[in-house]
């Protein structure tokens, strides 16, 4: 009887993390759309397809984690392409592992760790830093579209022929509820020079 009653909860558990898993990649598409349309009403049709806009690149569901791509797309100052890539593993709700380590029992739609990748828009900004990646990012989404995100960015020093620039690093948290429609942010860095 205990050996079945075990087997039953794994499997709810297994089930249930499988199903919010589902709506989890769901809330991450809609937030990206999201996000773009919010561009497209900033810059305008014509501006934004070319300054900047995110793009799912790609996203494998699994039964308790998925792991994603998300590309950045943008344009530096004299209109040159360039691409921010960012590798996402996320833990499907509703008790993702690593935040039960944390001490946090709440139901969560999804808990995700984010890191940078290397590209050649940073990889200047990759090589000056000691830290594995330059921009970590840690996110906990609750059922009803509230939640928290705190992106890390590890210090450098950068020389650059006669100039030379150095950040101490800093952290930006952002509170957001109903998906990305409502957020406030705040952050703080202690020393950067140019």
């Amino acid at each position: 009887v205990l050996l079945g009653a075990v087997v039953a909860v794994g499997a709810l558990y297994v089930g249930s993390t499988w199903y919010v898993g589902k709506q989890a990649q769901q809330a991450i598409e809609q937030g990206v759309a999201q996000i773009n349309e919010r561009v497209v009403k900033m810059l305008g049709p014509d501006l934004s397809a070319s300054q900047f806009h995110i793009q799912i690149e790609a996203y494998e569901r699994g039964v308790l984690s998925s792991s994603g791509r998300y590309v950045i797309h943008t344009s530096d100052s004299d209109g040159q392409p360039m691409q921010y890539v960012m590798h996402d593993h996320l833990q499907h709700g509703p008790f993702p592992l690593d935040l039960l380590k944390k001490g946090v029992f709440a139901p969560q739609l999804g808990y995700s760790r984010a890191q940078m990748e290397v590209t050649p828009a940073i990889r200047e900004w990759f090589d000056a830093s000691e830290a594995d990646t330059p921009l970590a990012a840690e996110t906990r989404v609750g059922f009803g579209g509230q939640g928290i995100s705190t992106w890390a960015f590890a210090p450098f020093e950068l020389e650059r022929g006669q100039q030379h620039i150095s950040f101490s690093g800093g952290t930006l948290q952002v509170a957001f509820n109903k998906g990305v429609n409502n957020n406030t942010a705040s952050g703080q860095f202690d020393r950067y020079s140019m």
